[in-house]
């Protein structure tokens, strides 16, 4: 992966996922997303920007996200961005859950997706 492309702006994480989205729009079609690290935040901010191009998601030992809300003013942007990307994610979870999920197997109270808090 290429990295922070110029270090004289300030840092997204629009502009590190948007080399991952090239990559995966260079071959075409729907794959798999793993993000190791800080890739994990990556990974979300990929999955968020274009879903129909992420078949699947994982993050393998993401960073510790909430200790950038303890960081700088910078550190404490990121932490935002990561919550609400994350939020967007578990929201497009469930619906997509809901959507497909067989009334009869609908649980009374039970309206997030497996695994999901």
């Amino acid at each position: 992966m290429r990295g922070h492309v110029d270090a004289s702006k300030a840092f997204r994480l629009k502009h590190e996922a948007a080399h991952v989205i090239e990559l995966i729009e260079e071959v075409a079609e729907p794959g798999h997303v793993v993000g190791h690290s800080y890739g994990g935040a990556v990974a979300l901010h990929v999955a968020c920007a274009v879903p129909q191009l992420v078949q699947s998601l994982c993050l393998y030992e993401p960073t510790l996200f909430s200790l950038l809300s303890a960081g700088t003013a910078a550190d404490r942007t990121l932490h935002a961005e990561i919550v609400r990307l994350a939020a967007s994610l578990q929201a497009s979870i469930e619906e997509d859950f809901a959507r497909s999920a067989p009334k009869s197997s609908r649980i009374s109270g039970a309206d997030t997706a497996p695994g999901l808090p």
